[in-house]
């Protein structure tokens, strides 16, 4: 009884989780789809202005709020930037969902529908860790390409050129995915929005310290004037510096990371090869109450342990 009802739950769930999925992303589309247009009025002069357009863009807006709040909690990661794209986000997890679903079906086959009560929680993990590494593989190559950006704009600045001709400049030739970030402040700087709110959302959006650090610089030499360009050059040699010195302790630490994969796989190796030879050995984790009382145990053991390595080898790093 307990086992057809987590069944019916894991599937409701599943379902739920989809449609928010869809529906929210469907209303961000038709939200890019507007303010697009409603910027192509703005700036190009021979079109004509519609002002319902930005009414129906902030009224969307505010109905889906609710939805990227729970996807927010879901994945880990803020589904409103711009990595993150709605026909993208729906197929990953539709695929993940799917393939765990049919996984655990098969192994509750024979762990007594265990796993399929499982499903949710397995999916809503896997998902959740899969968007937080692509977030983190995007944040890094960000703050890879930040010296750059701000040394262009240090050359741009030094020979005479505007901030806001600078800002465009670096928008047009700075490499993906900076170059998305900087297009979206000269697209709000050109219709009407000040350059400080607009840098505010470029570090709120980038969510990463270093831009945050290079929106209040340029924030506070734009309103009290001075050498903005020498004070770019300086903040670029530090970021630099601060990146080739990650670099330096992440090739240190390779050794330790090799550990720490061999024994995140050496037990899986193991339960794997015993299955192979010796069956009905490690049957009884699966087919007693005890053993799967035992399996729970180790599988809690086991990512506390993973989750041990990575947090020494990996996040401290950080710091």
């Amino acid at each position: 009884m307990f086992g057809l009802f987590g069944v019916e739950c894991a599937l409701i769930l599943i379902a739920l989780c989809n449609i928010l999925a869809f529906s929210a992303f469907k209303k961000e589309k038709n939200y890019n789809r507007l303010r697009s247009e409603r910027i192509s009025q703005v700036t190009i002069s021979d079109r004509v202005m519609i002002v319902e357009a930005p009414l129906n863009i902030y009224s969307k807006k505010k109905k889906t709020s609710i939805y990227y709040s729970l996807l927010n909690n879901i994945l880990g990661v803020d589904v409103n930037s711009s990595l993150y794209k709605s026909t993208y986000v729906i197929k990953i997890s539709s695929i993940i969902v799917f393939i765990i679903t049919i996984i655990s079906f098969i192994l509750g086959y024979f762990l007594d529908r265990v796993a399929v009560e499982s499903s949710p929680l397995v999916d809503i993990a896997i998902i959740r860790i899969y968007f937080l590494r692509i977030h983190g593989k995007y944040n890094a190559k960000l703050i890879e390409q930040l010296p750059e950006a701000v040394f262009m704009m240090s050359r741009c600045l030094k020979v005479g050129v505007s901030l806001s001709r600078t800002l465009e400049i670096v928008s047009q030739q700075a490499p993906e995915p900076t170059k998305n970030l900087f297009e979206d402040v000269v697209h709000k700087v050109a219709v009407g929005k000040e350059l400080g709110e607009a840098l505010e959302d470029l570090a709120g959006n980038g969510g990463i310290k270093e831009y945050r650090f290079f929106s209040i610089i340029v924030r506070l030499q734009s309103r009290t004037g001075g050498g903005l360009a020498e004070i770019l050059e300086s903040f670029a040699s530090t970021i630099r510096k601060r990146t080739q010195a990650k670099k330096k302790a992440i090739a240190l630490a390779s050794e330790a990371r090799t550990s720490c994969y061999v024994l995140a796989g050496l037990p899986l190796f193991m339960a794997g090869l015993m299955s192979f030879m010796n069956p009905k050995y490690i049957a009884v984790l699966y087919t007693t109450p005890s053993g799967i009382k035992m399996l729970y145990a180790a599988i809690i053991l086991f990512v506390m342990g993973i989750s041990s390595m990575i947090f020494i080898t990996k996040f401290t790093l950080r710091s």
